[in-house]
């Protein structure tokens, strides 16, 4: 078992958000969210944020 921690791509974070994915930039820029950047460029996002977001009603 590793400890990295699990990176989902944005179209997967809005499932898990259950928001549209163009929602995703803009929650982004108000700070909910933190983009991480894969070895490909495309915005990866921390499961465990999104889960706690999702819990949080953000």
């Amino acid at each position: 078992m590793t400890d990295t921690p699990e990176l989902v791509s944005g179209t997967e974070a809005a499932e898990i958000l259950g928001v549209s994915v163009d929602r995703i930039g803009p929650m982004v820029d108000e700070g909910l969210l933190t983009a991480h950047a894969d070895d490909g460029g495309e915005p990866q996002f921390l499961r465990s944020e999104l889960e706690a977001v999702r819990h949080l009603g953000g």
